[in-house]
This record gives structure tokens, C-alpha cells and sequence, in this order.
């Protein structure tokens, strides 16, 4: 990631790579040094560059406007910001709450801000990529959350070198920000002024009614490691209950912010800076104007991305077309090969074949009679099992005979069978005969004809002519 983070404070600008999760600084520029930070941009021109303002001249008011929508609510709010912050195109609004027929606007400016325009103007003349400008009391509110503590309003206190910095936080969103230089003196006497200069801090927040007068004032600090034992002694001396401290290293913080290495230097000013390059504020200082070439080239690589997708996307298009056509190819190859297999063998057959001396309308009739014929041809296949059906329920009759007569081509409508058997019974017109007749002519709707009747003098001989219906 081609990222780059400035730091900009009252001893000059500091820059910053990162890369893999890690803050390495390759340059340093006095506050007189533009020259050099030209150079600078002109090595690192396709980069993209984040500017972190570390100075006194960030300024928060709160102001309750009339509730108004789109032209007139800008106009008004321009105006505001024109008067409270005159001269400074570094500035941005946040709305907070709403009573009634007004609201109440968070205002933030960097002003007066000659001490940023030197450098703004060696970013704007070089072209650089500028992704945003922000400052430290619009990210106070990221770090104390990242630092995991918790709470809708504190103090967050910021040790440097030679500087505190104070955030008064609600809500993520800083109320009053304020710089204070510290003296040169051991960590025991820096903490004791940082001890005083709280008590008359907690003051000012009740005489802003930022806070109850009865309320305990919660402060985090964040020092370096010499400091903020310091600071945790100092406190803990002084005995001060209407404070409640929280004092954490600039170490232990890395820690929590899970930063791979333990940073370079014991500056919170990094801390602030590995915040801005992991999850960026929406809330900067830069207009749209100084991002206009930061936008223009993502806009380029997004366009170049779509180009690369499109053209990624055609190739995979023709190289499955070309796939398909490779298969249709192989596919008309084989058909090809088949039909030709099949034209030689039809050769073949047809050269084995007898050459019949017949016009093809007397073979057409040949064929349709020797059809007709297979139609007609019938088997006692039905008729048979029905009469060995018949025949198990009465064993006083024997056959001695069957005789089958297939319909003949004279268009006789049934198959006809002869049944010759015997009938072994002392009555002279034995009923079960003439069941054994009935039960014939219920099984398959055969018709049966009684040619002779059993005849007791010749041992009961008889003869059946049984027919089944033809299908037609």
C-alpha cells in the first residue's frame, strides 16, 4: 500500500511510510525546510499522502442555528464558519442535537492556518495525491476507543514532548481541545504541574457547564513509559477524589492497538498516526478541492480495474467459445467418421443382397399377404390353459383327444378345437357334464357346441367343439 502519513506540529513535518502494518519514518523538515519537503514529494510523487496537524491552532465552538434544509441550512452554516474561523478553508461542521425549532452544530477549524499553508501549498504544487488532513482532536476519539475505554464523556490527555494536549470527549466527538506546552524539568515536576493544571482544567469545564460541579472528572492519560509512572504518583500524593485517573504507556497502548512491533518512539504522535492509516475519521479538515487529485486517480485505477476485469472477462469468453467450437469440431469429425462407416456397410449388405426379378408393386403385395397371413395365425396358447383350468375341477372327465383347426383363409371368424374325452358316471344325462360344459363357456368367452353327448353304452364318450372368438 503506497501510503504515506505526515505529522505536522510546531517543530516541522515528519514523514511517515506504512507498509505491513508498521510505521517507518524516512524524513524529517524544519518548519523552514519547504525545499526539502518538495524534494520529498518529488521522489514519493505516486504516493498517497494523509497530513496529521499536531498544532494549537484546532479550534472546536459549539453553535445552536435555526433548523433549516439544503440551500439555506449551507448558507447559514457557511456563514457561521466564515465568522468564527475567518480566513481558514480548513474547516468542517458536525451535527449534534436537536431541540425544538433549533440545533446544535459542532464546528472545528484549523485557525489561524498560515502555519499549514506553506506546506498545503508545496502538496498542491508538486500534484500530490492528498487523501485527507486531519487533526488530532477529531482522532482523540478513535484512539480512547481503540484503547478500549469506555464511557460516553472523558478527558483524554496526550503526553509529548513537551506538550499535553487536551480532548474533552462526548460521545467519540471532541467538545474542546486544547495544547499546553510543559516545563523542562525531571517526570516528578512535569507530573505535578500536569496534577495542578487539571484541577484548574476541571474548573474551566464546570464554568462551561461541560460537566456538574458534583460529577467526578475522568481522565486518561497517555504518556510515554518514563512519564506516566510519574504521573500515576503524582495523583495518588495529591489525593484528589473529585478526579478519577486512568494512566497508560505509550507501549501498553501499542499493545492494545495490536500493532505488530512495539513503535519506533514513545510519541503518542504515532499512535494517532497508526490510527489513521488502519481506520480513517470520516471527519477531515481537506475540501474537495485538495482531494480533487487523490480522486482523479482512483477514479483512473478504477477505471483501469474495470478495463482489466473487462478485458479478463473476454478472454475467458473466447477461450471457452473457442473450447465449444473445438468440441463441435470433434463432434462433426466423429459424425462424419459414422456416416461414412455406415455408408460402407450398407454397401456391403446391399452388394450381398439377391437381385429379386420382381417390379416392386407385385413384391409390394407379396409382402402385405405374407402380413395378412402373420395375422391370421393363431396358437391355442389362451384356449388350452383354460380348458386344463376347467378340467382340474372335474376328474370324471378324460380327454383322449385335441384337435386343433386354425381359421382358414376363407374369412372364418374363430379357431376351432375338437375335444374328444370320456365321461365316467352311472346317470344316464349327468349333470356334472353339463357343468363341465357351462364352466368351459364362462372361462376366456369360449363358445362351446355339444356334438355328442356322453354315451354310458359306448363308456361315456363325447365330443366338444370348442371356439374362440377371432380378434379382429
Amino acid at each position: 500500500m503506497s501510503l504515506r502519513l505526515l505529522h505536522l506540529n510546531a517543530c516541522g513535518l515528519t514523514a511517515h511510510a506504512w507498509k505491513g502494518g508498521r510505521l517507518h519514518r524516512e524524513d524529517g523538515f524544519a518548519t523552514d525546510d519547504i525545499a526539502g519537503f518538495v524534494r520529498y514529494l518529488s521522489i514519493h510523487s505516486n504516493k498517497r499522502f494523509r497530513l496529521l496537524l499536531d498544532i494549537a491552532e484546532e479550534s472546536l465552538v459549539t453553535e445552536r442555528i435555526p433548523r433549516l434544509r439544503g440551500v439555506d441550512r449551507k448558507t447559514l452554516i457557511a456563514r457561521r464558519l466564515a465568522k468564527r474561523f475567518p480566513g481558514s478553508e480548513l474547516s468542517l461542521t458536525v451535527p449534534l442535537d436537536r431541540s425544538g425549532d433549533s440545533e446544535d452544530i459542532l464546528c472545528a477549524a484549523i485557525s489561524p492556518p498560515e502555519s499549514v499553508r506553506p506546506w498545503l501549498a508545496a502538496l498542491t504544487g508538486s500534484e500530490a495525491r492528498i487523501a485527507g488532513i486531519h487533526g488530532c482532536a477529531l482522532l482523540a476519539g478513535a484512539l480512547r476507543e481503540r484503547l478500549g475505554e469506555t464511557g460516553s464523556a472523558g478527558l483524554l490527555c496526550t503526553v509529548e514532548a513537551g506538550w499535553v494536549r487536551q480532548n474533552w470527549l462526548v460521545d467519540g466527538l471532541p467538545r474542546f481541545t486544547r495544547s499546553m506546552p510543559l516545563p523542562s524539568a525531571e517526570p516528578a515536576g512535569i507530573a505535578r504541574s500536569l496534577v495542578e493544571e487539571s484541577g484548574r482544567l476541571q474548573l474551566f469545564l464546570v464554568g462551561q457547564r461541560l460537566i456538574r460541579i458534583d460529577d467526578p472528572l475522568e481522565i486518561d492519560w497517555l504518556a510515554p513509559p518514563a512519564l506516566a509512572g510519574a504521573i500515576e504518583s503524582a495523583f495518588r500524593e495529591q489525593k484528589r477524589p473529585a478526579i478519577r485517573i486512568r494512566v497508560t504507556d505509550t507501549f501498553t497502548a501499542a499493545t492494545r492497538l495490536r500493532l505488530p512491533d512495539p513503535p519506533q518512539s514513545t510519541q503518542c504522535s504515532d499512535l494517532l498516526l497508526a490510527v489513521l492509516a488502519r481506520r480513517p475519521p470520516r471527519l477531515q479538515y481537506a475540501p474537495a478541492t485538495l482531494r480533487a487529485v487523490d480522486r482523479l486517480h482512483r477514479l483512473k485505477r478504477l477505471a483501469y480495474g474495470i478495463g482489466l476485469t473487462a478485458v479478463a472477462g473476454g478472454m475467458l469468453a473466447a477461450g471457452w467459445a473457442n473450447q465449444q467450437a473445438a468440441a463441435m469440431r470433434r463432434d462433426a469429425d466423429s459424425l462424419t467418421g459414422a456416416a461414412a462407416t455406415f455408408a460402407a456397410e450398407r454397401r456391403t449388405v446391399l452388394a450381398g443382397l439377391t437381385v429379386l426379378e420382381m417390379p416392386a408393386d407385385t413384391l409390394r403385395a407379396r409382402l402385405a399377404e405374407r402380413d395378412g397371413l402373420l395375422r391370421r395365425q393363431r396358437t391355442p396358447d389362451e384356449t388350452w390353459p383354460a380348458i386344463a383350468r376347467v378340467l382340474d375341477r372335474h376328474p370324471e372327465i378324460t380327454i383322449d383327444a385335441l384337435e386343433w383347426k386354425n381359421a382358414d383363409d376363407a374369412g372364418a371368424t374363430a379357431d376351432s378345437t375338437q375335444l374328444l374325452g370320456r365321461h365316467r358316471s352311472s346317470g344316464t344325462t349327468p349333470a356334472p357334464f353339463r357343468h363341465f360344459v357351462d364352466e368351459l363357456a364362462l372361462e376366456r368367452t369360449l363358445n362351446v357346441r355339444t356334438i355328442r353327448s356322453p354315451d354310458p353304452a359306448d363308456g361315456g364318450r363325447f365330443v366338444l367343439d370348442i371356439k374362440r372368438p377371432a380378434s379382429r
